[in-house]
């Protein structure tokens, strides 16, 4: 059963804005729906009625996520098709459709409300390249959160199939949403024992991060003086995640023997090691193109090649010293670090005392030629990893 839900506590989880009809100034590039019928995009409206059951199947699913840091979402209805997740200015946004309420069943309306409210909890970046990750993630825990409210499979099978929900990807997305229904069953066991258990602590020992690292990686240990004060793993994973974040990196937890690793998404950087002047190709994995104009640009790349640098990001927490592993990663592993990744430490892990553990930062560089577009590892490293620390705009961030 779950826990009452406190309404009083309502408005400190999210903002429902009540006002009259006006239009919403958002910007659709960063976005997310429970489903499209791939219609041309409207402008947005606001309009004033909020929803009691809305507003606790919200409260009850932030309550399953087993969150206490949630992020501030301001809850909108709006003539958005059904459910949309949005991000517009640094600002979450969660619209929703009276008309797909009322005309819903209850089980599409809890699948939309998990899936994009899930983006949210997340912290997804709802950008278009990150796409592939993100929404394997909000459908997982949309299953989990089906399966927490005693949906069968069956129920939740009949309720999407008919909607067009199931179209469009290029994963097998059943098989995504019924992975976080195991997960589930696994938390409805772990609830059953007698003593205490951190049900995400297996789903962090399967997500591990190679140790020793594998080799031709550079290195630097950051001073203690990076994290003033910080007692526990969890002050200090925070104080990570806060850096990443502003610096726009993605990232997921893996783990390692006695602590934790922190694996950001695959970036192109520019040859000095600063983030690429092009933003739209910062997670492109390939060469910036040219265009097809006789320009000075153009005829200097038939002599000389475009490469696409690409970098990843590896902090390691933990007390146990290593070297490094004798074989050498791929682009593609390096990349599926962080697909495998979590999107944060089990509690019983955040819970530990912090003393005595080493932060380190690794830095593995690839290069993507333009002749053939065959990736390989950089090794030695075009750049050090202090080189990398500070020119990516972390070490600035870190900085007391």
């Amino acid at each position: 059963m779950l826990r009452p839900i406190l309404v009083f506590l309502l408005p400190v989880l999210f903002w429902n804005l009540a006002h009259a009809q006006k239009r919403l100034p958002i910007e659709t590039g960063q976005k997310s729906a429970f489903f499209s019928s791939g219609l041309p995009e409207e402008e947005w409206y606001q309009f004033g009625e909020s929803n009691e059951v809305l507003d606790s199947l919200m409260a009850e699913i932030i309550l399953l996520s087993g969150l206490t840091d949630v992020p501030q979402i301001l809850v909108i209805q709006s003539n958005v098709e059904n459910v949309s997740a949005v991000i517009f200015e640094g600002r979450r946004y969660l619209l929703w459709s009276l008309d797909f309420w009322e005309q819903a069943d209850p089980t599409m309306r809890l699948a939309a409300l998990a899936r994009e409210l899930g983006h949210h909890l997340y912290e997804h970046s709802l950008l278009p390249e990150l796409r592939a990750i993100e929404d394997r993630e909000a459908d997982r825990f949309m299953g989990y959160v089906l399966r927490r409210m005693n949906v069968p499979p069956v129920e939740m099978q009949e309720a999407l199939s008919p909607s067009g929900f199931m179209k469009g990807q290029n994963y097998d997305r059943m098989a995504v949403i019924l992975g976080g229904y195991k997960e589930a069953d696994a938390q409805f066991r772990l609830d059953a024992l007698p003593f205490d258990e951190d049900p995400a602590w297996l789903e962090f020992q399967k997500a591990a991060f190679p140790f020793p690292p594998p080799q031709c990686y550079q290195a630097l240990e950051l001073p203690a003086n990076y994290f003033p004060g910080h007692k526990t793993l969890g002050e200090l994973s925070l104080r990570i995640k806060k850096a990443l974040q502003e610096a726009q990196y993605p990232f997921r937890y893996l783990s390692v023997p006695d602590g934790f690793a922190v694996v950001t998404q695959i970036e192109q950087y520019e040859p000095d090691g600063k983030p690429l002047k092009n933003a739209a190709q910062r997670w492109v994995e390939l060469p910036v193109g040219a265009t097809f104009s006789l320009s000075l640009d153009y005829l200097k790349s038939l002599v000389f090649p475009r490469k696409a640098y690409l970098r990843v990001f590896v902090f390691i927490v933990s007390k146990q010293a290593y070297a490094s592993a004798e074989q050498r990663i791929g682009k593609e592993e390096a990349k599926a670090w962080m697909q495998r990744g979590i999107n944060r430490l089990p509690q019983s892990v955040q819970s530990r005392p912090s003393a005595g553990y080493n932060v380190d930062f690794l830095v593995y560089e690839f290069e993507v030629p333009e002749v053939n577009h065959k990736p390989g590892q950089k090794c030695p490293c075009l750049l050090d990893a202090g080189s990398h620390f500070r020119q990516s705009g972390l070490e600035r961030l870190f900085r007391p």
